[in-house]
This record gives structure tokens, sequence and C-alpha cells, in this order.
């Protein structure tokens, strides 16, 4: 169930004296999201050809080597889970949403850069994002920002378990790499938010949700923002 503070809140702001889209709105953010898998380079037939053995109806996406999966009929979700595949315990795919693989397919343009850059992501875990940039960038040297040392253990998890050799892990607030001026040729940030988009997972990221704490986050997004500036190259 939806959290009510959270709901009176966009009513007022952005619903107001409309119920029809409101309702709408609501209905939209507790749908399921689609399931999504980031194959590595050079792993696409082989993986595509295991997981349609098993079951799974791959369909192409607008990215990359991103699949949208479906199941088949007769499919066993108990014997056939993704995250237990031998292709996903060895790395040859990362399972990510859709919306989280945008960001990287931008900054490199969809396509793989043989160039040696040197870029920051500035808040790394739990890897997605970091993974998927030593895919696109398999020259460049990664440095995966995490400020949250307890999500440190899962960054490197997935680090190690996709294979990226080329990424180091720092563990600073993201405000901190403004002293580090003109130094990245590239910068990913993935800036906290308020979570509103998550509500199809639980309520919990939106429980303690309200007007005072998204200023919070937008004065953060600013100043994080503004320091990745200042280490980006010009």
């Amino acid at each position: 169930m939806l959290n009510q503070r959270f709901c009176q809140y966009f009513q007022e702001k952005f619903f107001e004296n409309d119920d029809e889209n409101f309702q709408k709105f609501l209905n939209t953010i507790e749908k399921p999201i689609l399931r999504t898998i980031r194959i590595k380079p050079g792993k696409e037939k082989v993986v595509r050809e295991r997981l349609e053995q098993d079951g799974w109806i791959l369909n192409p996406t607008e990215i990359p080597r991103m699949y949208q999966m479906d199941r088949r009929a007769d499919f066993n979700p108990l014997e056939r889970r993704l995250g237990m595949t031998m292709d996903h315990l060895v790395g040859n795919f990362y399972i990510q949403e859709l919306a989280a693989a945008h960001p990287v397919n931008l900054l490199a343009d969809g396509r793989i850069h043989h160039e040696e850059f040197l870029i920051l992501d500035m808040a790394s875990s739990p890897g997605g994002k970091t993974t998927q940039l030593a895919e696109y960038f398999p020259n460049s040297f990664i440095v995966a920002n995490e400020p949250s040392r307890e999500r440190i253990p899962q960054l490197l998890q997935n680090l190690e378990r996709m294979h990226t050799p080329n990424v180091a892990i720092t563990l600073y607030p993201g405000q901190q790499w403004r002293h580090f001026h003109e130094i990245f040729d590239r910068i990913l940030l993935d800036a906290p938010c308020s979570g509103e988009g998550m509500q199809y997972k639980s309520d919990s990221k939106t429980t303690y949700r309200d007007e005072k704490n998204a200023q919070q986050l937008s004065k953060l997004q600013i100043q994080l923002l503004i320091s990745g500036l200042k280490a980006l190259k010009v």
C-alpha cells in the first residue's frame, strides 16, 4: 500500500483537482518494470543460446546487448533463476534495469571506445554502471567511487564477478572531487534521489520521504554536480 503522506504530497503539488491523472500516476509507479539483462561483449551468441535452451525468451532493446527477458509457458522459475545460472555467476551477463543502462550508453554514444580515458563514476555501488563503463571503455582507467563504506563489498563483488581489471575503488564523499580540478575525461554521476520511481519494489523507499527530505536531496545533487564539473576536463 502506498504511503499516504507520499500520495498527498504529489496530489497537492502536481495533481490538484485532477483525480483521473493522479490515479494514472499511482498505477504507473506501482507497475513492475521489465526484467532486462546486459550481456558482455563477445558473449552474446553463446549466452543467448544457453538462456533460450533454459526457457527464456530474449527480446532486444534499444541499447546494444541489452535484452528484455520473458518466459516460455512451460518455464519453471524455481529451477531456472537468472541469478543462479552459470553465465551470471561467471560474469557473462549483468541483471540491470533498462533505465539504469541508458546513462552509460549515452555517455559512450552507444559504441565501444578504444581510446585511453580517465573516467570517474562518482557513486558507483552496486556496480552495474561501473561494469558497463568498463565494457564501453575497455582501455580506459575507471575510478569507482562509493561514499558509503557499507556498500563497498557489493561493489567489489560485482567488479570481480564481471572481470573488470581496469577499475579502482575509492571511498570519498562526492563533494571531495571538486578539489581535483579538470582531471577526468568522462564523469558519470548517479546522484542520490528521493526514490519515487522505486515504488514498484516496496513502500520502504517512500515511507520517510517528504518535502523537506526532497529539498535536502536537491541540495546534495547540486553539490555533487558542481563537484563533478570542477573535476571534469574542459
